[in-house]
């Protein structure tokens, strides 16, 4: 499974809903949606963000041409029947559900689709409909939808016995022995027991309770339909529970407390202690003396003793931002944490709050744009003023070495252009600074700085850093905020060294991601490190002496995903695995991947 596939399965995909829907043919249509989700899930689950959204409109406007069809062209509805425009809401509603994306419209979906349907698939829909209304924390409807399951019991009762028995009728469905009204009563029975089982966790924000599951396997063995996922929605109300509750965090005697990524939990049957428990195999057979941990990240600066910052290092593609987002996602479930995000590559957009673009071409998904027109003119008009002054200094110095003469150096001219800079952001701070400076608790506040030379842009990004240390002096912060710097490796400024070196008395703390061992020496002495694939480490690093024999070794041999985390307080190194996935389902998919890999290994 890689993008270029996923690529080909989504023009079929594509192809193949649209034909089935125009042909009538209601199999296809369901095989093509489900190629159409596993495409959107990969590219969501990959980070790319702007791909995943893509595709997922194209899916919608499909489904509601569909959907629409009714009015628009009877005959054309005749054609293909019911089934498919309340298959078509029940998609939307999926689809959007599954990316944990406008849940509003997902609950609108699910009140079409129950509205327009009978019997057990329509306790299906209510079922589905109540849990978004848990999770979007609608409690007055939820009570009025649980009284509306118990007062029509009988109109239930007996849409499910007519279905029933058509089944019997007409096909495999259900064992011709049954008895019907029996079957009736306990399929009504187990739903409403599922629903007033997660009505009551709902108010006491307990663990989900065994029964709801139950429930469903009392109803997979009436018959034949797939309810898994069902079983995940009713995890996702767990995990929603569990999100609030900051009990569940696995505190252990480490620089950082680590927690158990949610999003793996709202799936069943992800098999996420297989593969630990492979990769301890994995670690014994090897000899490598490492401790094993599997889908937890560190909570940033919570047992703050002798690091209280992350650095992230690994080359590109190995796993760096997909970890980086997970942490960042742990950190504000457990800590409402505030989050700053340094951006160079558009690739926090996808978990952003706001977004604050500074120069480059405007972004759809910006909450604020500055162009800086006058900065990039300046820097155009320099590099040619240069570029016409040294050739006729060499010119008329009949080829002289230019360092003996006096000549216009690039780096003064682009010294004065920072300046410059520096100055021009700052009268915009002071200007605009409610839209531009202002960070919420839990907020992730993005800053992508895309000026044409990294120097300019590391001297926005050192601006930016002292305004932030000294809002976080000011206690004009909330109390827990984390910056993150991409490229690490090319920020230099005393800011970055003062965040790293005292930040924490402010509430500050850093996750600096980054290619290269070699950047700030006073940040990184301050990080506990995470370390994902590296070619080799260099004798001269500051580093390198932290490295045992094993450590070197697996370093060139970790697959995406996997990284080495150093512990400072027991000097002792650690494998970690956690799935590169931003999405539930699209992490089963990389699990099951990665426990096959781990068992050829062993």
């Amino acid at each position: 499974m890689n993008e270029k596939s996923m690529l080909e399965l989504s023009i079929s995909a594509d192809e193949n809903l649209r034909s089935s829907i125009e042909s009538a043919n209601f199999a296809n249509f369901i095989k093509s949606y489900d190629s159409y989700e596993q495409v959107i899930h990969y590219f969501e689950g990959v980070g790319k963000h702007t791909e995943s959204r893509e595709f997922l409109s194209r899916l919608l406007n499909i489904l509601n041409k569909l959907v629409e069809s009714k009015n628009e062209d009877a005959n054309k509805y005749d054609k293909f029947g019911n089934e498919f425009v309340i298959f078509a809401h029940h998609f939307k509603a999926k689809i959007l559900e599954t990316l944990d994306f406008d849940l509003d419209i997902a609950l609108s979906e699910r009140k079409n689709a129950f509205e327009k349907t009978t019997g057990i698939f329509k306790l299906e829909q209510l079922s589905y409909f109540m849990i978004n209304l848990i999770i979007t924390d609608n409690f007055i409807l939820l009570a009025s939808m649980l009284s509306h399951l118990e007062k029509s019991k009988e109109d239930y009762l007996d849409s499910i016995y007519d279905e029933i028995c058509d089944f019997q009728d007409h096909s495999d469905w259900l064992d011709k022995k049954l008895d019907p009204e029996k079957i009736t009563e306990q399929i009504y029975d187990n739903f409403a027991t599922l629903l007033a089982s997660l009505t009551d966790l709902s108010n006491e924000l307990k663990n989900i309770s065994k029964k709801a599951i139950k429930s469903i396997s009392n109803l997979e063995r009436f018959s034949s339909i797939d309810y898994s996922y069902l079983k995940s929605r009713i995890n996702s109300v767990e995990a929603k529970i569990i999100s609030e509750i900051v009990d569940d965090v696995n505190e252990i005697n480490d620089s950082h407390v680590k927690s158990k990524v949610i999003p793996y939990t709202t799936l069943i049957d992800t098999n996420i202690d297989e593969v630990e428990n492979l990769l301890e195999k994995f670690v014994k057979k090897k000899k490598l003396n490492f401790e094993v941990s599997v889908s937890s990240v560190p909570i940033v600066g919570a047992n703050p003793a002798n690091s209280p910052h992350l650095a992230i290092i690994g080359q590109t593609g190995s796993g760096k931002t997909t970890l980086t987002k997970q942490i960042i996602k742990e950190n504000i479930r457990v800590h409402d944490a505030s989050i700053i995000v340094f951006d160079h590559h558009h690739e926090y957009s996808d978990i952003a709050d706001k977004i604050i673009q500074i120069g480059g071409s405007k972004k759809d998904d910006v909450f604020k744009y500055y162009e800086l027109n006058d900065i990039k003119l300046a820097l155009q008009n320099t590099r040619k003023f240069m570029d016409e002054q040294n050739e006729n200094h060499f010119i008329n110095n009949d080829n002289q070495d230019m360092s003996s003469g006096d000549y216009y150096s690039p780096e003064l001219a682009i010294e004065r252009i920072c300046s410059f800079t520096e100055d021009v952001v700052d009268k915009i701070v002071q200007t605009d600074k409610n839209n531009i400076m202002p960070i919420k608790k839990g907020e992730i506040l993005v800053y992508q700085i895309n000026m044409d030379n990294d120097k300019i842009n590391q001297r926005i990004i050192a601006f930016f850093m002292k305004k932030i240390l000294d809002l976080a002096k000011h206690k004009a912060l909330p109390n827990k905020t984390i910056i993150v710097p991409e490229e690490a490796q090319k920020i230099s400024n005393t800011a970055f060294e003062d965040i790293a070196s005292e930040g924490r008395k402010f509430g500050l703390y850093l996750i600096s991601v980054t290619q290269s061992f070699e950047f700030n020496k006073s940040v990184l002495n301050n990080s506990e490190l995470i370390i994902f694939k590296s070619h080799k480490i260099d004798k001269d690093s500051q580093v390198y002496d932290l490295f045992n024999d094993n450590a070197k070794i697996l370093l060139s041999e970790l697959e995406v995903g996997e990284y080495l985390s150093y512990n400072r307080d027991k000097k002792r190194w650690v494998l970690s695995y956690n799935p590169e996935s931003l999405t539930a389902l699209h992490a089963k998919t990389t699990i099951k991947n990665k426990i096959k890999r781990l068992e050829k290994l062993i």
